[in-house]
C-alpha cells in the first residue's frame, strides 16, 4: 500500500525545481539534478531520466546498472532490465519459453557457480542448460549468480503472466 500522504509527486518535483531555477540568473545557467544511490551521486540526464506522462519517475537501464555493485538484489535487478532493455528479452519472447527453459537456464548458471566455488572446471555449458550451447556464456561465479537469479525472475515473471491471463495457476 503506498502513502500517499509521504509521495513526491510530479507537481511537487517541478514546483522544487521551479523555486530552484527561480534563483538562477537569467543567463542561461544550467543547475544539474543528481540521484544518489547507495552514497553515490549520478547525474540525471534527458538520455537516463524521464517523467512519464502519469507522473512516475522513469530511470533507464543504464543508470540502473550503476548499482549493480552495490547490492546482490540490485545486481539481479540490474541484470533483469539489462537482459530486457539491451537483448531484448521481452515478456513477449519470455512467453515463448513454455517448457522450464528459462528456469533450466538459470539453473545452468547456478551450477556453474557451484563448481567454479568447488574448484572444478568443466568445458562447454552445464548438463542444464536448455540451449544451443554457443549460447551460453561463461562467468565468474558472482556473475553467474546474478544471471541465474534473473533468468529465474524472468521464469517467475512468465509464470504470473501465464496465471493472469487465465491460462491455468502457476505450472
Amino acid at each position: 500500500m503506498i502513502d500517499y500522504e509521504s509521495c513526491i509527486t510530479a507537481k511537487m518535483l517541478a514546483q522544487r525545481l521551479g523555486t530552484v531555477a527561480s534563483n538562477l540568473k537569467p543567463d542561461g545557467s544550467v543547475v544539474p539534478l543528481y540521484i544518489r544511490i547507495h552514497g553515490e551521486r549520478h547525474a540525471l540526464t534527458i538520455d537516463n531520466f524521464q517523467v512519464d506522462e502519469d507522473g512516475s519517475l522513469l530511470f533507464s537501464p543504464d543508470l540502473l546498472l550503476n548499482i549493480e555493485r552495490n547490492t546482490s538484489w540490485t545486481s539481479v535487478l540490474a541484470e533483469r532490465i539489462r537482459q530486457i532493455h539491451h537483448h531484448g528479452y521481452t515478456a513477449e519472447r519470455d512467453d515463448t519459453h513454455r517448457h522450464g527453459e528459462l528456469a533450466l537456464a538459470g539453473a545452468a548458471y547456478a551450477v556453474r557457480a557451484a563448481e567454479q566455488t568447488a574448484g572444478w572446471y568443466l568445458a562447454g555449458p552445464p548438463a542444464e542448460w536448455p540451449w544451443d550451447n554457443g549460447a551460453y556464456k561463461p562467468r565468474d561465479t558472482r556473475r553467474a549468480l546474478v544471471v541465474a537469479g534473473a533468468l529465474i525472475v524472468a521464469e517467475i515473471e512468465r509464470l504470473d503472466r501465464k496465471a493472469i491471463a487465465g491460462d491455468c495457476a502457476h505450472d
